[in-house]
């Protein structure tokens, strides 16, 4: 029992360091250790959170779930706790809104990113396409914008739109919804009411330390795409529910492309352990929410948008990186020297011209997130009796999101906010003996 004991005990450290490297390298420890070691260490770290938590879970299976302990004087705490995290963070945001405020959607506010969720909104409510060119004489920006973004990104924000309400105050009142959501449904299993305190703090702090640090918080909506992410999550965690599954993987899908190479290892998982009627549900849901919210009332409409969002990305960022390359030349600030993602190797040690080193940055991307999903299939087909399906869900999202976004070709510092966030329910699953 010590032995157990101890085990589990190394493995919560081991990733509550790992998480905290995470935290700290895309924050206060930005390029502490260069421009070319912070990188490879950011992304180490992310992974092996991953890699540590399937090596834990081998040869495990999930125990069923106990009844949750009763209400007493400790669950004071945890609403105390919660209500603080809330407050603090409400506070921070809000200063965000004071200091950066988002009047109207067509002034420069340092982003275009709520400018363009609101204009999208706008022709929306008017009877307009949203998908269609931003013109730069439409706004204050002096460039055109495709709206890129997917419905289920800018369609939320119609609500605060009405009540005139600012977007990011209202992507924070969705994300603690969602948090509440998963802490009722898992965290209430855990006995010991300091540790349980601890966990109910942590997303908050994570949010409130990366807020102190990363300016481009200020200019986004990010804590609704964390919201979305925490359901697949519990999604992935409560197998019974696999319409809970089944509506975060709309909201995923339809928010970001991210997770769209990682959803048929879910299936597969799902259809292995479980059934394939299960995975015929799942799917027919997901696909009726797809159809309902994307295809019929705008890809219907235009067919091309889909191509023209994914070609957009294409045919900018490589422009991107030949301004940032001549920044980079002249010594100044570049986003090869941030020291967050993998382009800088591409950049710095590819061939040919800098769009050359950029399509191979690409394409490396790519080749990396299909080769984990094929590796992560691969070895829960060959090592299946030692997994529990769900849990190896949960381990193989994380180690994808960290690929996902640290290869990303234009890697935005709140991108990396999701996956830090997705840390934290492993730590409570290995940390948890009600459940591991």
């Amino acid at each position: 029992m010590i032995t157990k004991l101890s085990r589990r005990h190394l493995f919560v450290i081991l990733l509550v360091f790992l998480t905290f490297l995470e935290l700290a390298l895309l924050s206060f420890w930005k390029k502490l250790f260069g421009i070319y070691a912070s990188p490879a260490i950011l992304l180490g770290s992310g992974l092996l959170v991953g890699i540590l938590f399937l090596v834990h879970i081998f040869n495990k299976k999930q125990n069923p779930i106990p009844p949750k302990s009763s209400p007493n004087l400790a669950y004071l705490l945890d609403i105390l706790v919660f209500c603080m995290g809330i407050y603090c963070c409400y506070q921070t945001i809000a200063s965000f809104v004071d200091a950066n405020p988002c009047t109207d959607y067509y002034s420069n506010t340092g982003s275009d990113v709520l400018p363009c969720i609101g204009i999208s909104i706008e022709r929306f409510l008017q009877g307009e396409f949203p998908y269609k060119m931003i013109n730069d004489h439409e706004w204050d920006f002096q460039h055109n914008l495709f709206p890129t973004y997917l419905p289920l990104l800018w369609m939320p924000f119609i609500i605060p739109h009405f009540l005139s309400i600012d977007f990011r105050l209202f992507a924070f009142f969705i994300f603690v919804t969602s948090l509440f959501c998963f802490y009722y449904k898992t965290i209430f299993y855990e006995k010991n009411w300091l540790w349980r305190a601890l966990q109910i703090a942590a997303p908050f702090s994570v949010i409130y330390f990366y807020s102190q640090f990363v300016q481009s918080l200020k200019f986004v909506v990010e804590p609704l795409v964390i919201a979305y992410y925490l359901l697949l999550a519990l999604g992935i965690m409560r197998r019974k529910n696999w319409l809970l599954l089944a509506t975060a993987l709309v909201l995923c899908l339809l928010s970001r492309y991210a997770i769209v190479l990682f959803v048929p290892l879910i299936f597969w998982v799902i259809g292995i352990e479980e059934s394939r009627l299960k995975v015929v549900k799942i799917a027919t849901f997901t696909g009726i929410g797809i159809l309902t919210i994307y295809i019929l009332p705008f890809l219907t409409k235009d067919p091309t948008i889909f191509h023209k969002s994914l070609t957009y990305y294409t045919v900018n960022t490589g422009p991107i990186w030949e301004r940032h390359a001549h920044l980079e030349q002249t010594s100044k600030p570049s986003i090869f020297t941030e020291g967050i993602g993998t382009l800088i190797y591409t950049y710095q040690y590819g061939k040919g011209t800098v769009i050359d080193r950029y399509e191979l940055n690409r394409d490396l991307h790519y080749l990396a997130l299909i080769s984990v999903v094929l590796a992560l299939g691969f070895i829960y087909w060959r090592y299946q009796q030692f997994f529990d399906g769900r849990l190896f869900l949960l381990g193989g999202m994380k180690i994808y999101l960290v690929l996902f976004y640290n290869l990303i070709s234009y890697p935005f510092p709140y991108l990396f906010l999701t996956p830090i966030i997705l840390s934290l329910p492993l730590i409570y699953l290995i940390s948890s003996d009600s459940i591991l």
